[in-house]
């Protein structure tokens, strides 16, 4: 009978052994892939959610009534395109109170860096359906109007946000009416 157990004991085959190989292979470049696209994507959150945060900071301190040496100011947000790993969005506070930024007028060290890799680019910028090089998001303290550009023309604006390393887009718009910001 011990015999009869040995004989019966030969091990796996080339065929299982190849079967198995192709499975686990498969399985790892799925875990691979997804991982490629989740890291793109949670890159992505992340900016929005950074900008998103700036955004609402200029807002709240707009209609908290936030001074600069006792001075009341209107602030804002700068965004500018760019398609390298160098794109700045500024925190800025309206000196001239012309409802635009102006060089000089960053608040402290305003000046955000996006993460390396994420990029606005060329028609990433918008003014309704209008594209811009330049946005400017001010708030009017202490009532909170909202200025695209200096202007209350459009009801809203938007930033798109792009990934050099996947077609994956966040959309941060601006309602101007309700103030509202919003991540899509």
């Amino acid at each position: 009978m011990l015999k009869k157990l040995v004989k019966n004991n030969s091990g796996f085959t080339v065929l299982e052994l190849i079967t198995v190989t192709v499975i686990m292979t498969a399985l790892l470049v799925l875990v691979v892939t997804n991982f490629r696209g989740f890291d793109a994507g949670s890159a992505l959150d992340l900016e929005a959610d950074k900008i998103s945060s700036v955004l609402r900071q200029a807002q709240v301190w707009s209609l908290t009534g936030q001074t600069v040496s006792g001075q009341r100011y209107n602030y804002g947000v700068h965004f500018e395109e760019c398609a390298s790993n160098n794109c700045n969005y500024i925190l800025f506070y309206d000196l001239d109170e012309g409802n635009d930024y102006d060089v000089g007028e960053e608040y402290g060290s305003a000046i955000h860096s996006a993460l390396p890799e994420i990029y606005i680019n060329d028609n990433n910028l918008k003014i309704g359906t209008t594209n811009v090089n330049e946005l400017d998001f001010i708030f009017e303290a202490p009532l909170g109007t909202i200025y695209f550009n200096d202007s209350i023309v459009e009801d809203s604006a938007q930033v798109i946000l792009s990934h050099q390393k996947s077609s994956s887009q966040k959309i941060i718009s601006v309602d101007r009416v309700s103030g509202r910001i919003n991540i899509q």
